[in-house]
């Protein structure tokens, strides 16, 4: 996905352009960002990162609320120990 700087719209990899606003639409590096996880969830940033994974900044889709995503490290999320840390945090 690519974001336009100016309406912070995503668009697909192949759009150059921003269609609202002819803005040069930048893409990143972050496999993340302007992907949906979890059904309804936007990626919008990255805040940091840790040792059993990157927290996000996202958008929820429908309730249009702000919130952190966190999303575990494969090698963290297989083991029951971390999840339940996880779901305690």
């Amino acid at each position: 996905m690519k974001q336009c700087r100016q309406c912070n719209n995503f668009f697909p990899d192949d759009f150059n352009v921003c269609p609202v606003d002819n803005t040069d639409l930048v893409g990143s590096e972050d496999k993340y960002i302007g992907k949906i996880v979890a059904g309804c969830y936007r990626i919008l940033s990255r805040i940091g990162k840790g040792g059993m994974g990157t927290v996000y900044q996202a958008k929820h889709r429908y309730l249009e609320r702000e919130v952190a995503v966190k999303v575990l490290k494969p090698s963290v999320s297989g083991d029951l120990e971390h999840r339940k840390r996880i779901i305690r945090e």
